[in-house]
């Protein structure tokens, strides 16, 4: 779970950001043109995945709207966004979503990795070489070593 926290907003969902992200006709048919080509009822994490990226492409931002155009197609927006993991880095294996004011974002479910990892350890300032190179290779393997993993911070 991802925390959204901006001088504006507090939010937990991602696809329910904003409800002033306007989209055009043109945006709603070119949505309604790549749901079709996915089953509702048989979505998985790929296909969540591909739905999210293919959307980001059109510039249409997560909102009221998007959840509408979605839901009008028989597509859960949560469902959507928890099998994609856009709280966790955005679309699988890509940064965190991006927001248009000032924000922080702080990933949740990567810090409770990260502290998963680190309580491993009983002395991290007196690490050998061997235990340095696991903790890297676990941070790595984990995703938590890409900027904005954890926290993330737009202006």
């Amino acid at each position: 779970m991802s925390i959204h926290l901006s001088s504006t907003t507090a939010n937990l969902s991602m696809m329910t950001t904003s409800s002033s992200n306007k989209i055009t006709e043109e945006q709603k048919a070119s949505i309604e043109s790549i749901l079709s080509e996915y089953n509702s009822a048989e979505l998985n994490e790929l296909d969540a995945s591909s739905i999210v990226q293919k959307i980001s492409e059109l510039g249409v931002m997560p909102g009221i709207q998007l959840e509408g155009v979605l839901a009008d197609a028989g597509f859960d927006a949560k469902e959507i966004g928890d099998l994609a993991s856009v709280n966790k880095q955005g679309p699988k294996g890509g940064p965190p979503p991006v927001s248009n004011d000032n924000a922080t974002t702080i990933n949740q479910e990567n810090l409770q990795v990260l502290q998963d990892i680190l309580a491993q350890y009983n002395d991290l300032l007196n690490l050998s070489s061997r235990e340095e190179d696991s903790l890297i290779a676990q941070l790595s393997e984990a995703g938590l070593l890409e900027p904005g993993a954890i926290i993330n911070i737009t202006s």
